[in-house]
Order: structure tokens, then sequence, then C-alpha cells
């Protein structure tokens, strides 16, 4: 798979979990309801892509960071 269809592929993941949690706080979300959004939406998503897409998510939370810290010093 390209690294271009994995990103899409992710981002359909990651919107579906996001769209689960609809604004709550993910701690308060059961496994059930944002597992079951995520394989509506991807119907054959596997556990790895589950684990790759939270840390995606990390990751690109973490670059988001460091681009605001870098923004901030100029």
């Amino acid at each position: 798979m390209s690294i271009i269809k994995l990103h899409e592929r992710l981002e359909r993941i990651e919107a579906a979990y996001l769209a689960a949690l609809a604004g709550r706080d993910p701690e308060t979300v059961p496994v059930s309801i944002w597992r079951a959004a995520i394989l509506s939406a991807v119907p054959d998503v596997t556990t790895e892509e589950l684990t790759s897409m939270f840390n995606w998510r990390a990751l690109k939370a973490e670059r988001k960071w460091r681009e605001y810290l870098e923004e901030r010093k100029r």
C-alpha cells in the first residue's frame, strides 16, 4: 500500500473515531461505540491499522505542537 493510500485510510479511520466521540472525552466513550463506528466506516480495518491510527494521531499532534512553538519563537 502506498504511503498516500495509507494516510487516506488512517484519515478515514480517524474521522470515524472522532465522529463516534462527538466531542466527548475519549476516556468516557466505551470502546464498543467507537469500534463499531470505525468498523462501519472501514469494514476491513485491522487491529494493526487501529494501533497505527492512534500512533499517527500522536505524531501528528506532536508535529503541530512543534510547529506552534517554532511560530512563537519568531
